[in-house]
């Protein structure tokens, strides 16, 4: 009973050192394939939409058309993405990009466990501090 939970713990802390860093802060977050982002367009409500990063690491945004998002932060994407809706917008605006699910990172648990199996890291999403 007690090395279960001793390795419980453990387990927990691994899990915990090897999201610490990737998810430190929103804006630090890389995106990956799978993750599910959130776009607002300040003044454009129109243009807000919710997408997922596809198989080659891009999201459509109209009226843009594809933007490659894999790689990149969610503060590097929302600038990327204000720089090409500067050719369709009158005036310059801000773009905020949330991660909505965390998919592209998954842990993967395996042994002695009740069941196991690939669970994503939307278990793990950062705290808002």
């Amino acid at each position: 009973m007690r090395s279960g939970w001793i390795s419980s713990w453990i387990l927990a802390g691994v899990v915990a050192w090897l999201f610490w860093p990737a998810t430190s802060t929103a804006d630090e977050y890389v995106l990956g394939v799978e993750d599910v982002v959130s776009i607002s367009v300040y003044l454009h409500p129109e243009l807000e939409r919710t997408t997922v990063v596809d198989a080659d690491g891009n999201i459509t945004v109209p009226p843009v058309g594809l933007i490659k998002a894999a790689g990149f932060s969610t503060k590097q994407l929302g600038d990327k993405i204000s720089d090409r809706l500067a050719t369709y917008l009158r005036q310059t605006t801000s773009v905020t990009v949330t991660v909505s699910q965390y998919f592209s990172r998954s842990v993967y648990v395996q042994g002695a466990v009740a069941s196991p199996d690939a669970t994503a890291s939307s278990a793990f999403r950062p705290s808002s501090r």
